[in-house]
């Protein structure tokens, strides 16, 4: 059955796993053999960020397309915790939910800016599209 709403701990545990993926696929790039550059970069910081950029647009996704829409080009971590806020208010299910393909092509963009192959980013999104799908849909 269906959760109503979505529960703010599990959507910060989904985006430490999302954090997980995305820094394993960073460091076992070609683009990233240096693990010096790592480092230097503040690769942790962009991470920590880009996971929110997957994680939230899909949560958003399941309640309605105008959070949707609001949050897919979230640009600050500001929006970010904004994001969280809003989407554990509201309840899901409500509306016709965003084509599934749309929202991991969409997301899968963000991760394609940052240097992730478009493979990858296809998987990552998928992968965390699917556990949260799992978690609050079915």
């Amino acid at each position: 059955m269906a959760i109503n709403h979505i529960v703010l701990e599990e959507l910060q545990d989904e985006e430490d796993n999302t954090r997980s993926l995305i820094l394993e696929t960073y460091k076992s790039s070609e683009a990233s053999q240096d693990k010096d550059t790592l480092k230097l970069t503040g690769l942790d910081d962009i991470v920590i960020f880009l996971a929110s950029r997957v994680v939230l647009p899909i949560a958003a996704s399941f309640t309605s397309r105008v959070l949707y829409d609001k949050y897919k080009n979230m640009q600050t971590m500001s929006q970010a915790e904004q994001a969280r806020q809003e989407i554990v208010t509201q309840p899901m299910g409500n509306q016709d939910l965003i084509d599934k393909q749309l929202v991991i092509e969409e997301i899968s963009m963000k991760l394609l800016e940052e240097g992730i192959s478009e493979i990858q980013a296809r998987e990552i999104v998928a992968q965390v599209y699917t556990r949260l799908e799992q978690r609050y849909l079915d």
